[in-house]
């Protein structure tokens, strides 16, 4: 009787594998099935082309490697959204007794322009293991009068090029901390700390083959990140 009464238990226990095994089957079917649904309802109502894209330069060179680099990711994505790059460099030194005058004007434009982009690249040097004074200038301008920020909601993502191994990874982790203050959704993988090297960009401006890969993905990531906080 012992043995009979321990069969069904152990019968249990031998299918209990094949069982578990069917279940996760139709899960990560089923989950699969869901995840094209919205991905076609997502580019329905949002489609990829019509994102906007802001790209800002922590450089006032025009010279700089990481312009090069920008203009290469630009070029990986061209036709999956629009790209402008928004010009710093011009931008007076902020002083908030200029606030409300004719003098801050420039920072008012330059505003607008942030206002009017579905998401922000930010691509910089790295100048005394920080953010460059330029690109801090235009962060501050642009987040005053206090309450009046432009950057507010908008997401980003941060990438930088340096001959040193580090490349630029502390100030892109200044700049991580800056935007928690502002209130921008930052892309956290996958992290782009590029290493220039002879052949990154080549000389049609494109992505050199050795980095398209990880670059590519590196832009793929970045606009489904902007796609994913689209609400507005």
């Amino acid at each position: 009787m012992r043995y009979g009464a321990r069969e069904p238990e152990m019968d249990r226990q031998q299918h209990a594998p094949l069982f578990l095994g069917t279940i996760r089957h139709l899960v990560s079917q089923t989950l699969a099935r869901l995840d094209k649904v919205f991905s076609h309802l997502s580019a329905k109502v949002f489609p990829m082309s019509t994102l906007k894209i802001g790209v800002i330069v922590g450089s006032n060179s025009k010279q700089s490697i990481n312009r090069q680099l920008a203009q290469g990711l630009v070029h990986l994505a061209k036709g999956r959204a629009d790209f402008e790059f928004l010009d710093i460099a011009m931008l007076p030194l902020y002083n908030r007794d200029f606030d409300g005058t004719p003098a801050a004007q420039p920072f008012e434009e330059f505003k607008a322009k942030v206002r009017g982009c579905n998401g922000l690249l930010f691509v910089t040097p790295e100048h005394n293991r920080s953010v460059p004074a330029v690109l801090k200038n235009a962060i501050d301008g642009a987040s005053r009068p206090y309450g009046d920020s432009a950057w507010g909601g908008i997401p980003a993502a941060i990438i930088g090029t340096s001959p040193g191994g580090p490349a630029t990874s502390m100030a892109q982790q200044h700049l991580r901390n800056v935007f928690v203050f502002t209130d921008m959704p930052t892309m956290q993988q996958p992290e782009g700390f590029i290493r220039w090297t002879e052949g990154l960009i080549d000389a049609n401006g494109q992505v050199g083959s050795a980095s398209k890969e990880f670059l590519s993905k590196y832009m793929d990531k970045f606009l489904a990140w902007v796609q994913l906080h689209q609400t507005r």
